[in-house]
């Protein structure tokens, strides 16, 4: 009974991030607020990400992908989400699995 209660707090609490910053994003922001800040150093210089360019969303997630027009940034995020991708699937079978061979299956 217990673990019911904690998986119900764990989901509880996952949809109120989820839902909570859905509409933290949504809110538009004034115009007057839009100021450039006036940073000390620029944290972009050092890792040439090319932040100053746009990205082709059809090239990197496409049918057929072309990487090489596109910026560092945008190269670096689609490398980020096969990493998650990958990650996702070794916890989704990963663990499971894991977790018969040393438990049995009356865990």
């Amino acid at each position: 009974m217990r673990s019911v209660r904690n998986a119900a707090v764990a989901g509880a609490t996952v949809l109120a991030l989820a839902l909570g910053t859905t509409t933290a994003t949504a809110q538009e922001s004034d115009a007057a607020e839009t100021q450039a800040p006036s940073l000390s150093s620029q944290p972009n210089t050092s890792l040439n990400l090319e932040g100053d360019q746009d990205a082709n969303g059809e090239d990197i997630f496409g049918s057929s992908k072309d990487l090489e027009d596109q910026p560092n940034w945008a190269k670096a995020l689609y490398a980020l989400t096969v990493l998650g991708t990958v990650g996702a699937f070794v916890g989704l079978i990963g663990g499971p699995l894991y977790n018969f061979v040393v438990h049995g299956p009356q865990a």
